[in-house]
């Protein structure tokens, strides 16, 4: 009785069932170039295969650039109606809540605590 045989994707041979096991990727791929690749069952790593222009390659010089832009302050604003805070770019022009969707109801939070204001309450100019 002859057993059935299915073709690997990554070396194109024709092996027994029994020699075959799915990737992570419901491929099927032969015990040799799971071996050869790397390769497990779960988690598919393959070794990549070397070209001159990788995509890789490409990625990796360009996260290695300096970026030439200055960041933009960022404001704190925090909502009467919903008590809601969030930041924004000094820039941006902002009226209502984002999240309660109130209208003037912005203010620009300090970065005071509650403590703070009482220790300068206390001091000689009051």
């Amino acid at each position: 009785m002859k057993s059935v045989q299915l073709k690997c994707y990554r070396c194109g041979k024709e092996n027994d069932v029994i020699d075959m096991r799915y990737t992570a990727l419901n491929r099927m791929i032969c015990k040799n170039c799971m071996e050869k690749g790397k390769t497990t069952v779960a988690n598919e790593i393959i070794l990549p295969k070397k070209t001159t222009n990788s995509s890789f390659d490409l990625k990796k010089e360009t996260k290695t650039q300096p970026k030439n832009e200055a960041k933009e302050p960022m404001i704190e604003y925090i909502c009467k109606e919903c008590h809601y805070t969030f930041k924004r770019k000094k820039s941006a022009i902002i009226k209502t809540c984002p999240y309660c969707n109130a209208e003037e109801s912005l203010d620009v939070k300090s970065g005071k605590t509650a403590d703070n204001i009482l220790k300068e309450s206390t001091g000689e100019g009051y």
